[in-house]
């Protein structure tokens, strides 16, 4: 079906809110609410939009707003607004003064609808108030408001009978209208389906559902920016599972620190020297088919993390094979796994501690 998009005004930046009237309301991040000190009560006016044209019929208006709070809505029209716009240029204007000015043109109120259609308001210029009420600890807050005119109905489908009478009309397009706003809602999401498989701009729902189309089965553990980096990179990842660099490079997401990972033929080379080779054996692993991977205790703090790295790398590693995941605490212990410059550092001398309680002093030896 070839139609004309809807012309349309929007709201969604600061300034967009500022050309309006405010009256206990503030602005912050692009988005109106009741300022915190004015009992959860405020008003918001807009500023008054020319269709260019007399006599046009307002579409739709569509608001984006989230909290519990009480939102009432009352839109105006008519084809002549000079003399109200330059009234309410004043800034000594008050709230009351400008409802005394603008009553004669209201069109409807609406309480807490979010969509609605605007047929019944026609005319050239175009407002409308939003009055907030938060309940209690229930807050609105209004994130953007999209008002559209100018619109094709669907009635020019149909044979001119229907259009004959002009009560007749008014109504049956009104009541094409919802089918219409449906109709093209859902073709813009059809002309925008590429967004949803693009991992830089998808919406969090749709990346755990592109997810599963590649068969990452732990989405939950990652956050947003590294899930996004996982996907784009997941072809290059799954090309490296069985190896050291492709357990490297996801553990390394993971827990942005790149692990140290320890596999038999590291320590076989000590072989020569026996007891070097036997602490190595006992401190990593004497099992061919067994390798160790080493991560600080800061990018691994709780038990949550270990065991979802633990999965990871159980996922990564080669088939056949067994793993330890070790984590380096920032303590020196005798016999385990302690690295200068890793998880352990010389510093000032100090008093030793035996168990937390016993200390034992320095003595210079002479």
């Amino acid at each position: 079906m070839n139609y004309k998009d809807p012309t349309y005004y929007i709201l969604n930046k600061k300034r967009d809110f500022e050309r309006g009237y405010l009256h206990n309301i503030k602005i912050t991040d692009n988005k109106i609410k009741v300022e915190d000190n004015h009992k959860g009560k405020g008003v918001f006016i807009s500023d008054i939009y020319d269709s260019h044209e007399i006599k046009t019929v307002w579409n739709r208006m569509v608001m984006e707003q989230y909290g519990d709070g009480l939102v009432k809505f009352t839109y105006y029209a008519c084809d002549e607004a000079d003399a109200i716009k330059e009234k309410l240029k004043s800034e000594a204007i008050t709230l009351k003064e400008i409802e005394a000015l603008i009553k004669e043109f209201q069109v409807k109120t609406v309480v807490n609808a979010f969509d609605i259609m605007l047929n019944d308001a026609v005319g050239r210029y175009f407002w409308f108030k939003i009055e907030i009420l938060n309940l209690k600890e229930k807050e609105a807050v209004i994130k953007s408001i999209r008002i559209e005119f100018a619109i094709q109905s669907f009635l020019r489908y149909l044979p001119e009978i229907y259009q004959e009478d002009y009560e007749s009309r008014k109504f049956l397009e009104g009541f094409l209208g919802i089918f219409q706003s449906l109709y093209m809602d859902l073709e813009k999401k059809i002309d925008k389906n590429s967004s949803y498989f693009d991992p830089d701009i998808a919406d969090r729902e749709f990346l755990d559902w592109l997810c599963n189309w590649i068969k990452i089965e732990n989405a939950y553990i990652w956050d947003e920016n590294k899930l996004r980096y996982l996907l784009k990179n997941a072809v290059k990842l799954y090309e490296k599972i069985g190896t050291v660099k492709g357990i490297s490079d996801i553990v390394q997401l993971y827990a942005s620190e790149k692990p140290y990972i320890i596999e038999y033929y590291n320590i076989k080379n000590f072989s020569e020297t026996k007891s070097k080779y036997e602490e190595l054996k006992r401190l990593y692993t004497e099992n061919p088919y067994e390798f160790i991977v080493l991560l600080s205790e800061k990018s691994i703090p709780t038990e949550k993390e270990y065991k979802e790295v633990y999965k990871l790398i159980s996922e990564f590693k080669p088939a056949h094979t067994e793993f330890k995941l070790v984590i380096l605490k920032e303590n020196i212990f005798l016999g385990g796994h302690s690295y200068l410059g890793i998880n352990s550092y010389l510093s000032k001398t100090s008093n030793m501690q035996l168990n937390g309680l016993s200390k034992i002093p320095f003595i210079k030896l002479e």
